[in-house]
């Protein structure tokens, strides 16, 4: 039976620190759809977290971003607005982003370039549950899972119909709202969801104002035989402000150069401020899905699905892309005995075809259009076996060829007499082929522990930016940087409330992709990333729930010039601490803190400047559920983040001069939600 858990250490549960599980021994096991294989928690060789519905009421999370810091102790650095917040897991730094998978609702979020995944239009009062795959997930998702695996579902298989409306309202103007019903019938098989939402604000500092809108909505027919068909779509539209970084040093003069005398000193003064009042970005994006599995016989099913998405970006006044998006994938899935023992046994293919349409020609941009396509195709394999009645092996493999095209070469001339950059023209195209693997062992000696082992090689091949770029340096040379890791862990649930797991992980990377001396490059030295991933947890319906989770990352450089230096933008530590009482049974309080290390500086391979400090926020809340009868399905929240107004930098670069990213001040929110 599974239990959600969230990173905690597991030495901490013995000391009487607990983390909410949000999970209840009554449940039934949770399919991780994430897994690809049909697992639960427990049958999954990861380090898992699962997040359901109940999970984001009793955290009081405002965002999608939110939650995942407070509930799976993930690491967000934003720089500037909180639309383009980028996700680290496993100890990446810069544009670790990259190197997380994040599905909603089977469609990708992450982009053929460097732009992050914008988790501001995956509105929080919209999800259903959301599955955490720490470590590489390489042979069943492909290169962009070389560090794990988000997978967020508003769909569910319940039959029950309810519908929600919620609207909220708080400082630095913030409103929005939320509509969203789902549910079905039975006796057709069919269930459905659908979602409205809208949100702004004003934002903390100057020119970090967003405003986004979103709907989706689904279908799903389900068949007597365990066969399902579904169809998905989704639009949203999100406008904000590009703030940037504040400059601690010497700033360019009037006319661009640098060694002017404007010296901005100390950040804190400044942290509402920003050193660009005009810069917006906008986006549109839709698209639709279609899958289906197909059940052949007791042993045997079939599962496909194809996906489109349609992204037009404009930002900074010159700069638009228009991204495409085509994905298909097919598997065959086999259960049966083997050799007298259980196995399951998958083989699948995935395509993905992504053109990019850039176009930063207009004044005061680097170069011209860009036209950019990018095929990959590949096959994998898996197979477990279960060789006792409780320890199963497993073993898997992947093959995938990547194919970039752009029709420019890359290279690029200065004309002073214009003051201009201009491409060459032409066209260029890369080819490579990768291969990752994984092997490993899973004892589940009851149903409500497991204890596993796992080596996986992993590979994450270069952006469309990387390789060719309308408006930066590209590098024709880049080749996909591999790596292998090694991680174990366990996960017990105890006592029916209580819940524990740690993952200890190690991982060597060769040729890893980094923005270093002016342009993108492959690493000349190894890195090299160890780390452990704890949790303890305890809760009880009646009576409340707390947590801790700790997240321990070292990452540096192994051999070669920065040998034995820190990897940048990467904290040592993460602690998350909460909780949630329920005082009586209509209203309940929460709180919570969360400690993230100091870190070097974003291109400071060197190590020779200083870091960013430490920090810690706390936040806290209160629910009200009325009793009385004409608002018995009324819920009354409020929240407030970053509760003593801290002042801290999540996010700096030491490209000369110095700049820091502020993170937000105090803010509150109050939402009041109807549920019928």
């Amino acid at each position: 039976m599974t239990k959600t858990t969230l990173a905690a250490m597991a030495v901490l549960c013995a000391g009487g620190v607990g983390a909410e599980t949000n999970r209840v021994a009554t449940l039934p096991a949770i399919v991780v759809e994430a897994s690809r294989l049909g697992r639960t928690k427990t049958e999954s060789a990861s380090h898992v977290d699962v997040l359901t519905r109940n999970d984001i009421d009793a955290s009081g999370s405002t965002s999608t971003t939110a939650l995942l810091e407070r509930r799976a102790n993930l690491l967000f650095r934003s720089p500037g607005n909180p639309a383009l917040a980028q996700v680290s897991m496993r100890g990446y730094g810069a544009n670790g982003f990259g190197r997380v998978k994040i599905l909603v609702d089977g469609e990708e979020l992450n982009n053929p370039d460097m732009s992050a995944q914008n988790l501001m239009r995956v509105p929080v009062r919209s999800v259903e549950r959301i599955e955490i795959l720490h470590g590489p997930q390489t042979v069943l998702h492909g290169g962009d899972a070389s560090a794990g695996v988000i997978n967020v579902v508003s769909d569910a298989d319940d039959y029950e119909r309810k519908t929600e409306i919620e609207a909220h309202a708080g400082n630095l103007g913030a409103a929005g709202g939320h509509a969203g019903t789902r549910g079905g019938d039975r006796d057709s098989g069919v269930t459905y969801y659908a979602d409205l939402d809208y949100d702004r604000s004003d934002g903390w500092r100057d020119n970090s104002e967003w405003e986004y809108w979103s709907a989706k909505g689904g279908i799903k027919k389900h068949f007597a035989n365990g066969s399902w068909w579904a169809l998905k779509t989704f639009y949203a539209n999100s406008s904000y402000g590009l703030p940037g970084g504040l400059y601690t040093g010497v700033m360019r003069d009037a006319y661009g150069y640098y060694g002017g005398d404007v010296d901005y000193g100390d950040w804190k003064p400044r942290a509402r401020s920003t050193d660009d009042a005009s810069s917006h970005a906008r986006n549109d994006v839709y698209g639709f899905s279609a899958s289906a599995r197909g059940v052949v016989d007791d042993e045997n099913a079939v599962q496909g699905s194809f996906s489109f998405r349609n992204r037009r970006s404009r930002s900074y006044g010159y700069l638009e892309y228009d991204v495409y998006g085509f994905a298909a994938s097919l598997k065959a899935l086999n259960e049966a005995r083997r050799f007298g023992m259980d196995n399951q046994f998958v083989l699948g293919a995935d395509l993905k075809d992504d053109l990019l349409f850039g176009d930063s020609s207009r004044p005061g941009a680097l170069g011209g259009e860009n036209d950019y396509n990018r095929f990959s195709a590949a096959l994998f394999a898996r197979d477990e076996l279960a060789v006792l009645e409780t320890v199963s092996v497993f073993a898997g493999v992947r093959g995938e060829a990547i194919c970039s095209r752009d029709r420019y070469n890359g290279a690029f001339s200065y004309d002073y007499a214009t003051y201009s950059y201009s491409h060459a023209a032409g066209a260029s195209s890369v080819s490579k082929g990768v291969v990752a693997g994984e092997a490993g062992v899973l004892w589940r000696p009851v149903d409500d522990v497991k204890c596993f082992a796992k080596w996986s090689r992993f590979y994450h091949a270069p952006l469309a930016d990387e390789l060719f770029s309308a408006y930066g340096v590209p590098n024709m040379d880049l080749v996909p940087e591999q790596g292998h890791d090694a991680e174990a862990g366990f996960d017990w649930t105890f006592c029916e409330r209580f819940n524990a797991a740690l993952t200890v992980h190690r991982a060597l990377v060769d040729d890893e992709i980094t923005y270093m001396n002016g342009g993108n490059a492959n690493a000349p030295d190894r890195i090299r990333r160890a780390g452990v991933e704890a949790s303890c947890s305890w809760q009880r319906k009646e009576i409340g729930s707390a947590g801790v989770m700790y997240t321990f990352n070292d990452a540096r450089f192994s051999g070669g010039s920065n040998d034995g230096n820190d990897v940048p933008l990467v904290p040592r530590q993460l602690v998350r601490v909460y909780g949630e009482w329920c005082v009586c049974d209509w209203l309940s309080v929460r709180g919570g803190m969360r400690f993230v290390d100091e870190q070097r500086y974003g291109g400071d391979f060197a190590n020779a400047g200083g870091r960013l400090p430490s920090y810690v926020l706390f936040d806290c809340g209160l629910r009200v559920t009325p009793s009385w009868a004409p608002l018995k399905d009324v819920t009354f929240s409020f929240d407030a983040d970053n509760l003593f107004d801290r002042r801290y930098v999540g996010y700096g670069e030491y490209f000369n001069p110095w700049y820091v990213y502020p993170g937000s001040g105090r803010s509150f929110l109050f939402s009041v939600r109807y549920d019928f």
